[in-house]
């Protein structure tokens, strides 16, 4: 009866005409339940203590009681009811007074996250329907059959109805043919994941390297970076180029794009899948090293240098101008105890500075790292300005190179790594012409949205009653509806319009037993485009079984920049923060003149994205700044007043101002000049420099520009504070970087006191006229207004539509060249990887604080 009640309740909450979602027909729901639960009478039930074996799986016996229900029990043993009905097929037709039941005393989702926990490769599940074989599966998902059942070892077909298959994606040969061990199946990991990972040298990512399509290499115990590099025969460099993040240390089950001239020398007989062809790589014996005095010759992109007396590595390294990890990358094995007469490669590498990085692994006196690479520790000391006696852990020390590095400016760097070949010149231009048509295709677009709208707390008597009594607060239901809603709107605009639109919406959180039921829906592999799921986990099952298909999905809420490099037809809403450095240069280019600051939490938290964004600002910031002699001479009469024997009328006394003496009777003769000062960066690490390095080196008389980057808003609260303290004396002005945008209830007052510009993705104005027209549409509708989530909905439904009306089923490829206009912020998308056929929006808002408001702003340079 409360299932029937309940599945009358979904279907009139999403296909009644006005559909009124949750919130219009929540009484009505309330009270349909209430009635359901007098008429149930609910039983209290006690889980059973009697727990028996069976097929080596463990499983309370429940011995059915007078007014008990399926979905009760179920509920009370924390299992779902299907279940319950896979282990007792016989109640199916229902159940009776003394009937024993066999209950999982772990349930099923446990059970899953726990295999794509332990397991060596990628996978979806598919839930059987009752007879269904391997070849059956493997004719619905387009694979081969003896893959499925490798992948599966202890299943036989036929299955039984509810049982869960592994549906392979992107797996290894090498995992293939080990077969899967059935005794490894039960085993369980119990050491933790490391929580933190060690990504030292870790180069830009390059996305014209091809990579073997439909392939992952699963890091075992013991691997490091150089030796999979070596393992497959290619550069070190074009395996971290090809890996965003990739550094000098793997950790185990991490998976790893391969470059696409890649080879498995004295791996056997294996087969590596690439775009259009497979490359068969037979076994080779290894070549034993004969020891010669011949010199060795040259190898291309290396160097051989013979080791002199008292050389060292790190001195080698200095004077090439490469790190030590590139030599030791280059010889495999190689330690810091070296020979006279010793043959090591080096590298060619081309740098734009003349300096190399020496990062500390433990606190080092600055003397001894200056001793190790043979040059005067005042060398250093010139190079590295703000070191003290002792460097400590995480720390970098720049080391002036040597006379063999080969030295280039930027330009030419760029010009080198970043021009593009003929044929992708040739490919654009053939990309824009095809994607400049705009007929729009009447044929039927069926968009499926996965959004989790928790039904099953419908069916929660307690969270319910907590509703009715008023209590709505933390009611999951809530939560993401107004997507829902957002996405109907643009699909009743849409229709208006004459675009033919099926909207399937399904229910799909972070369970993952949910989500693989949601993929057995007859004709999900025929959609044009998938939106959601939410959840990590549950996105990470659909998109899986999306690239299968080869159906576009869209992740609508999340940054992280895996999803572009761990699907095949992801679409990334979100902008990965990388894509904020255009911005950030523009931002510092708009303030000509002004002394700049980036302010961080330590110097060895998110080091990378830290010195990349060093590096930028050291390039868009003036080498110099003037500043007016009047003002100078103005100030001197502030510095003197500081003395309190000093009054009016008295002399000027020189003082230091930004490192430099200024002499007021000099001055006094030339106040329509300038006088010209040092105007580099300034780089603090708070935590160990704290704040008192800001207020020694920012200016009197020139605006002061914080970067301040921070994930933790307790951390940049506390700078934010210390800033306002002295907006009155000082000039200050702040931009707020990665993603401030994500922090709750920041104190407005303070952000607007510093004139600060935050990027940000997906902002509202809710001045305009547009906007201001939709919430009122959206509160006609729903008598609520849209929030966030609805604004996304409608942007997200509308946008993607349009382009595949516009372009058809392979809309994709014109994503770059796809203008739509849309309510929270434009959508500008690119694709990151040549490998995959991924996408990510790149755009980001400029936000500024005024008058306790969030303005977007278009900067002017």
């Amino acid at each position: 009866m409360r299932l029937l009640f309940v599945l009358l309740y979904i279907w009139f909450l999403f296909y009644h005409k006005r559909l009124l979602i949750v919130k219009r027909i929540i009484l009505f729901v309330s009270l349909l339940l209430f009635v359901v639960v007098m008429m149930a009478q609910t039983v209290k039930i006690n889980v059973s203590q009697q727990i028996e074996e069976r097929s080596g799986k463990q499983y309370y016996v429940h011995t059915v009681e007078k007014g008990q229900t399926v979905y009760s029990i179920a509920k009370a043993y924390n299992v779902s009811v299907d279940e319950i009905y896979f282990e007792n097929p016989t109640s199916r037709n229902g159940i009776s007074i003394n009937q024993q039941l066999y209950i999982p005393t772990i349930n099923k989702e446990t059970e899953v996250r726990q295999e794509i926990k332990d397991a060596d490769f990628e996978f979806f599940y598919h839930v059987c329907t009752k007879g269904e074989t391997f070849e059956d599966i493997a004719e619905i998902y387009l694979q081969d059959a003896d893959k499925i059942r490798r992948a599966n070892p202890s299943s036989r077909s036929p299955f039984l109805e509810g049982e869960y298959l592994k549906i392979p994606v992107e797996i290894p040969e090498s995992v293939i043919r080990a077969e899967f061990p059935p005794e490894a199946l039960n085993v369980k990991h119990q050491s933790k994941p490391t929580s933190t990972k060690r990504k030292a040298n870790t180069v830009s990512f390059n996305p014209n390297i091809a990579v073997v399509t439909d392939y992952r290499h699963i890091v075992v115990e013991g691997e490091t970076t150089a030796g999979i590099a070596k393992k497959y025969s290619v550069d070190i460099n074009d395996l971290k180029a090809v890996n965003p993040g990739l550094g000098d240390y793997v950790e185990k089950g991490e998976r790893l794009r391969v470059p696409a001239n890649a080879t498995f020398e004295g791996q056997g007989t294996n087969a590596i899948k690439t775009t259009g062809e497979t490359v068969v790589v037979t076994e080779s014996e290894p070549v034993k090293e004969v020891a010669s005095d011949k010199p060795k010759p040259q190898d291309d992109g290396f160097v051989m240098h013979t080791v002199k007396k008292k050389e060292t590595v790190y001195r080698i390294s200095r004077d090439y101008g490469v790190t030590l990890q590139d030599i030791y990358d280059a010889n495999p094995g190689l330690s810091e105890s070296i020979k006279t007469g010793q043959v090591i490669k080096v590298p060619k590498k081309k740098i734009s500075n003349n300096y190399i990085i020496f990062e500390a692994s433990k606190k080092t006196k600055l003397k001894k790292i200056a001793k190790l690479y043979g040059i005067p520790v005042s060398v250093v000391e010139r190079l590295n300005p703000n070191a003290e006696k002792f460097v400590y852990r995480g720390q970098d020390v720049k080391i002036p190179v040597g006379r063999k590095a080969i030295i280039v400016s930027e330009d030419e760097l760029k010009d080198e790594t970043e021009k593009p070949s003929d044929d992708q010149v040739v490919e654009k231009e053939v990309d824009k012409q095809v994607c400049a048509k705009q007929e729009i295709s009447h044929r039927q677009i069926r968009i499926a949205l996965m959004v989790p709208l928790f039904l099953e707390d419908l069916l929660d008597e307690e969270k319910m009653d907590d509703l009715s009594r008023g209590k709505a607060q933390g009611f999951l239901p809530f939560s993401f509806v107004n997507f829902v809603e957002g996405a109907l709107l643009a699909v009743d605009s849409l229709r208006s319009m004459g675009i033919d639109v099926q909207l399937d919406i399904y229910d799909v959180d972070k369970s993952i037993t949910k989500t693989a039921k949601v993929l057995q829906v007859p004709g999900l592999k025929n959609v044009d485009l998938i939106i959601g799921p939410f959840y990590q986990q549950s996105f990470h099952q659909v998109a899986l079984f999306a690239g299968n298909f080869g159906i576009p999905i869209v992740n609508p809420l999340s940054y992280r920049e895996e999803i572009l490099s761990n699907y095949k037809t992801a679409i990334k809403v979100k902008p990965t923060e990388s894509t904020q450095l255009p911005l950030l240069e523009k931002m510092i280019m708009n303030k000509s003149g002004a002394k700049v600051f980036l302010i961080t939490k330590t110097s060895y938290k998110d080091a990378d994205r830290v010195i990349e964004i060093e590096n930028l600002l050291k390039t868009a910031v003036t080498p110099t700044a003037e500043v007016s002699n009047r003002d100078l001479f103005n100030y001197a009469t502030e510095v003197a007043m500081r003395d309190e024997e000093w009054q009016r009328g008295d002399l000027l006394y020189p003082y230091m101002f930004e490192g430099k003496s200024i002499d007021p009777l000099v001055l006094k003769d030339k106040l329509d000049e300038s006088t010209v000062f040092d105007n580099s960066l300034v780089r603090i690490n708070y935590l160990p420099q704290g704040f008192d390095t800001f207020m020694q080196q920012a200016s009197a008389l020139r605006e002061n520009v914080v970067v301040l980057y921070g994930r933790d808003k307790a951390f940049v609260m506390d700078v934010v504070n210390k800033l306002n303290e002295f907006r009155d004396s000082l000039n200050i002005s702040l931009i707020g970087i990665p993603n401030w945008a994500r922090f709750k209830n920041l104190d407005l007052v303070q952000i607007n006191n510093l004139n600060a510009l935050v990027p940000e993705s997906g902002f509202v104005d809710y001045d305009d006229y547009a906007t201001q027209e939709f919430v009122k549409k959206f509160m006609q509708e729903y008598s609520t207004d849209p929030g966030k989530y609805g604004f996304l909905g409608y942007d997200l439904s509308w946008y993607f539509v349009n382009a595949i009306a516009t372009y058809g089923k392979d809309f994709t490829k014109c994503l770059p060249y796809f203008k739509a206009n849309t309510l929270s912020g434009e959508l500008r998308f690119r694709k990151p990887f040549e490998g995959n056929n991924c996408f990510e929006n790149t755009h980001w808002d400029v936000i500024q604080y005024r008058n306790l408001k969030a303005n977007k702003i278009d900067l002017q340079y």
